[in-house]
């Protein structure tokens, strides 16, 4: 009898885990943010558009909304987003599985967080009694820097560049949100 065969019958090979895989550097993430920044950048200047010259609360909440999902959802459903993709990293979890819809918003709350205190922001600003008149950026800071939650949302501003900023001291490479949301990224092979 080949002793081949039955050897091959009865073997079982092993899980793949985030061990065999490389993970991206920090400068490959940053990268990939920049790309997405460009993907965004004209949502931000129709949104400035509206708020100098339209003045409408709905495309203002639309727009913000939708850069706001981009992240969650193509991370979601894709395990990358187009910076992501385009240098080559993708999101996986230990076992590199893509990631289920709960871990990309886990992951996304840091994110979250500045959404929130800038919608918060523009709703302020977009009430405020004189923002009709308003026909400036400069305008804008200032009736920006009058909202309730100026002073918080510039703390959070640092404690959100030392979450993201904690992968470069990790030796997995992972921000506190990936230790949150249990993901890695990989160098997508």
């Amino acid at each position: 009898m080949d002793e081949s065969i039955l050897d091959n019958d009865f073997s079982f090979e092993k899980e793949a885990t985030i061990e065999q895989a490389e993970l991206a550097t920090f400068w490959m993430r940053l990268g990939a943010s920049l790309v997405d920044f460009m993907i965004l950048f004209p949502l931000l200047v129709i949104n400035l558009y509206n708020t100098l010259h339209i003045k409408s609360l709905g495309i203002m909440l639309l727009l913000t909304t939708m850069a706001a999902l981009y992240k969650p959802y193509f991370e979601w459903k894709r395990s990358a987003t187009f910076g992501k993709t385009a240098l080559g990293i993708k999101l996986v979890d230990y076992d590199l599985n893509d990631l289920t819809m709960e871990q990309a918003f886990k992951r996304y709350f840091p994110w979250a967080i500045n959404f929130f205190f800038s919608t918060a922001s523009n709703l302020y600003v977009f009430s405020s009694p004189g923002f009709a008149e308003v026909n400036d950026f400069m305008q804008i800071g200032y009736l920006a820097q009058e909202a309730p939650l100026t002073s918080i949302n510039t703390f959070y501003s640092f404690v959100f560049l030392f979450l993201i900023g904690s992968l470069l001291f990790d030796p997995r490479r992972q921000g506190a949100h990936d230790k949150v949301a249990g993901t890695y990224c990989i160098v997508a092979k």
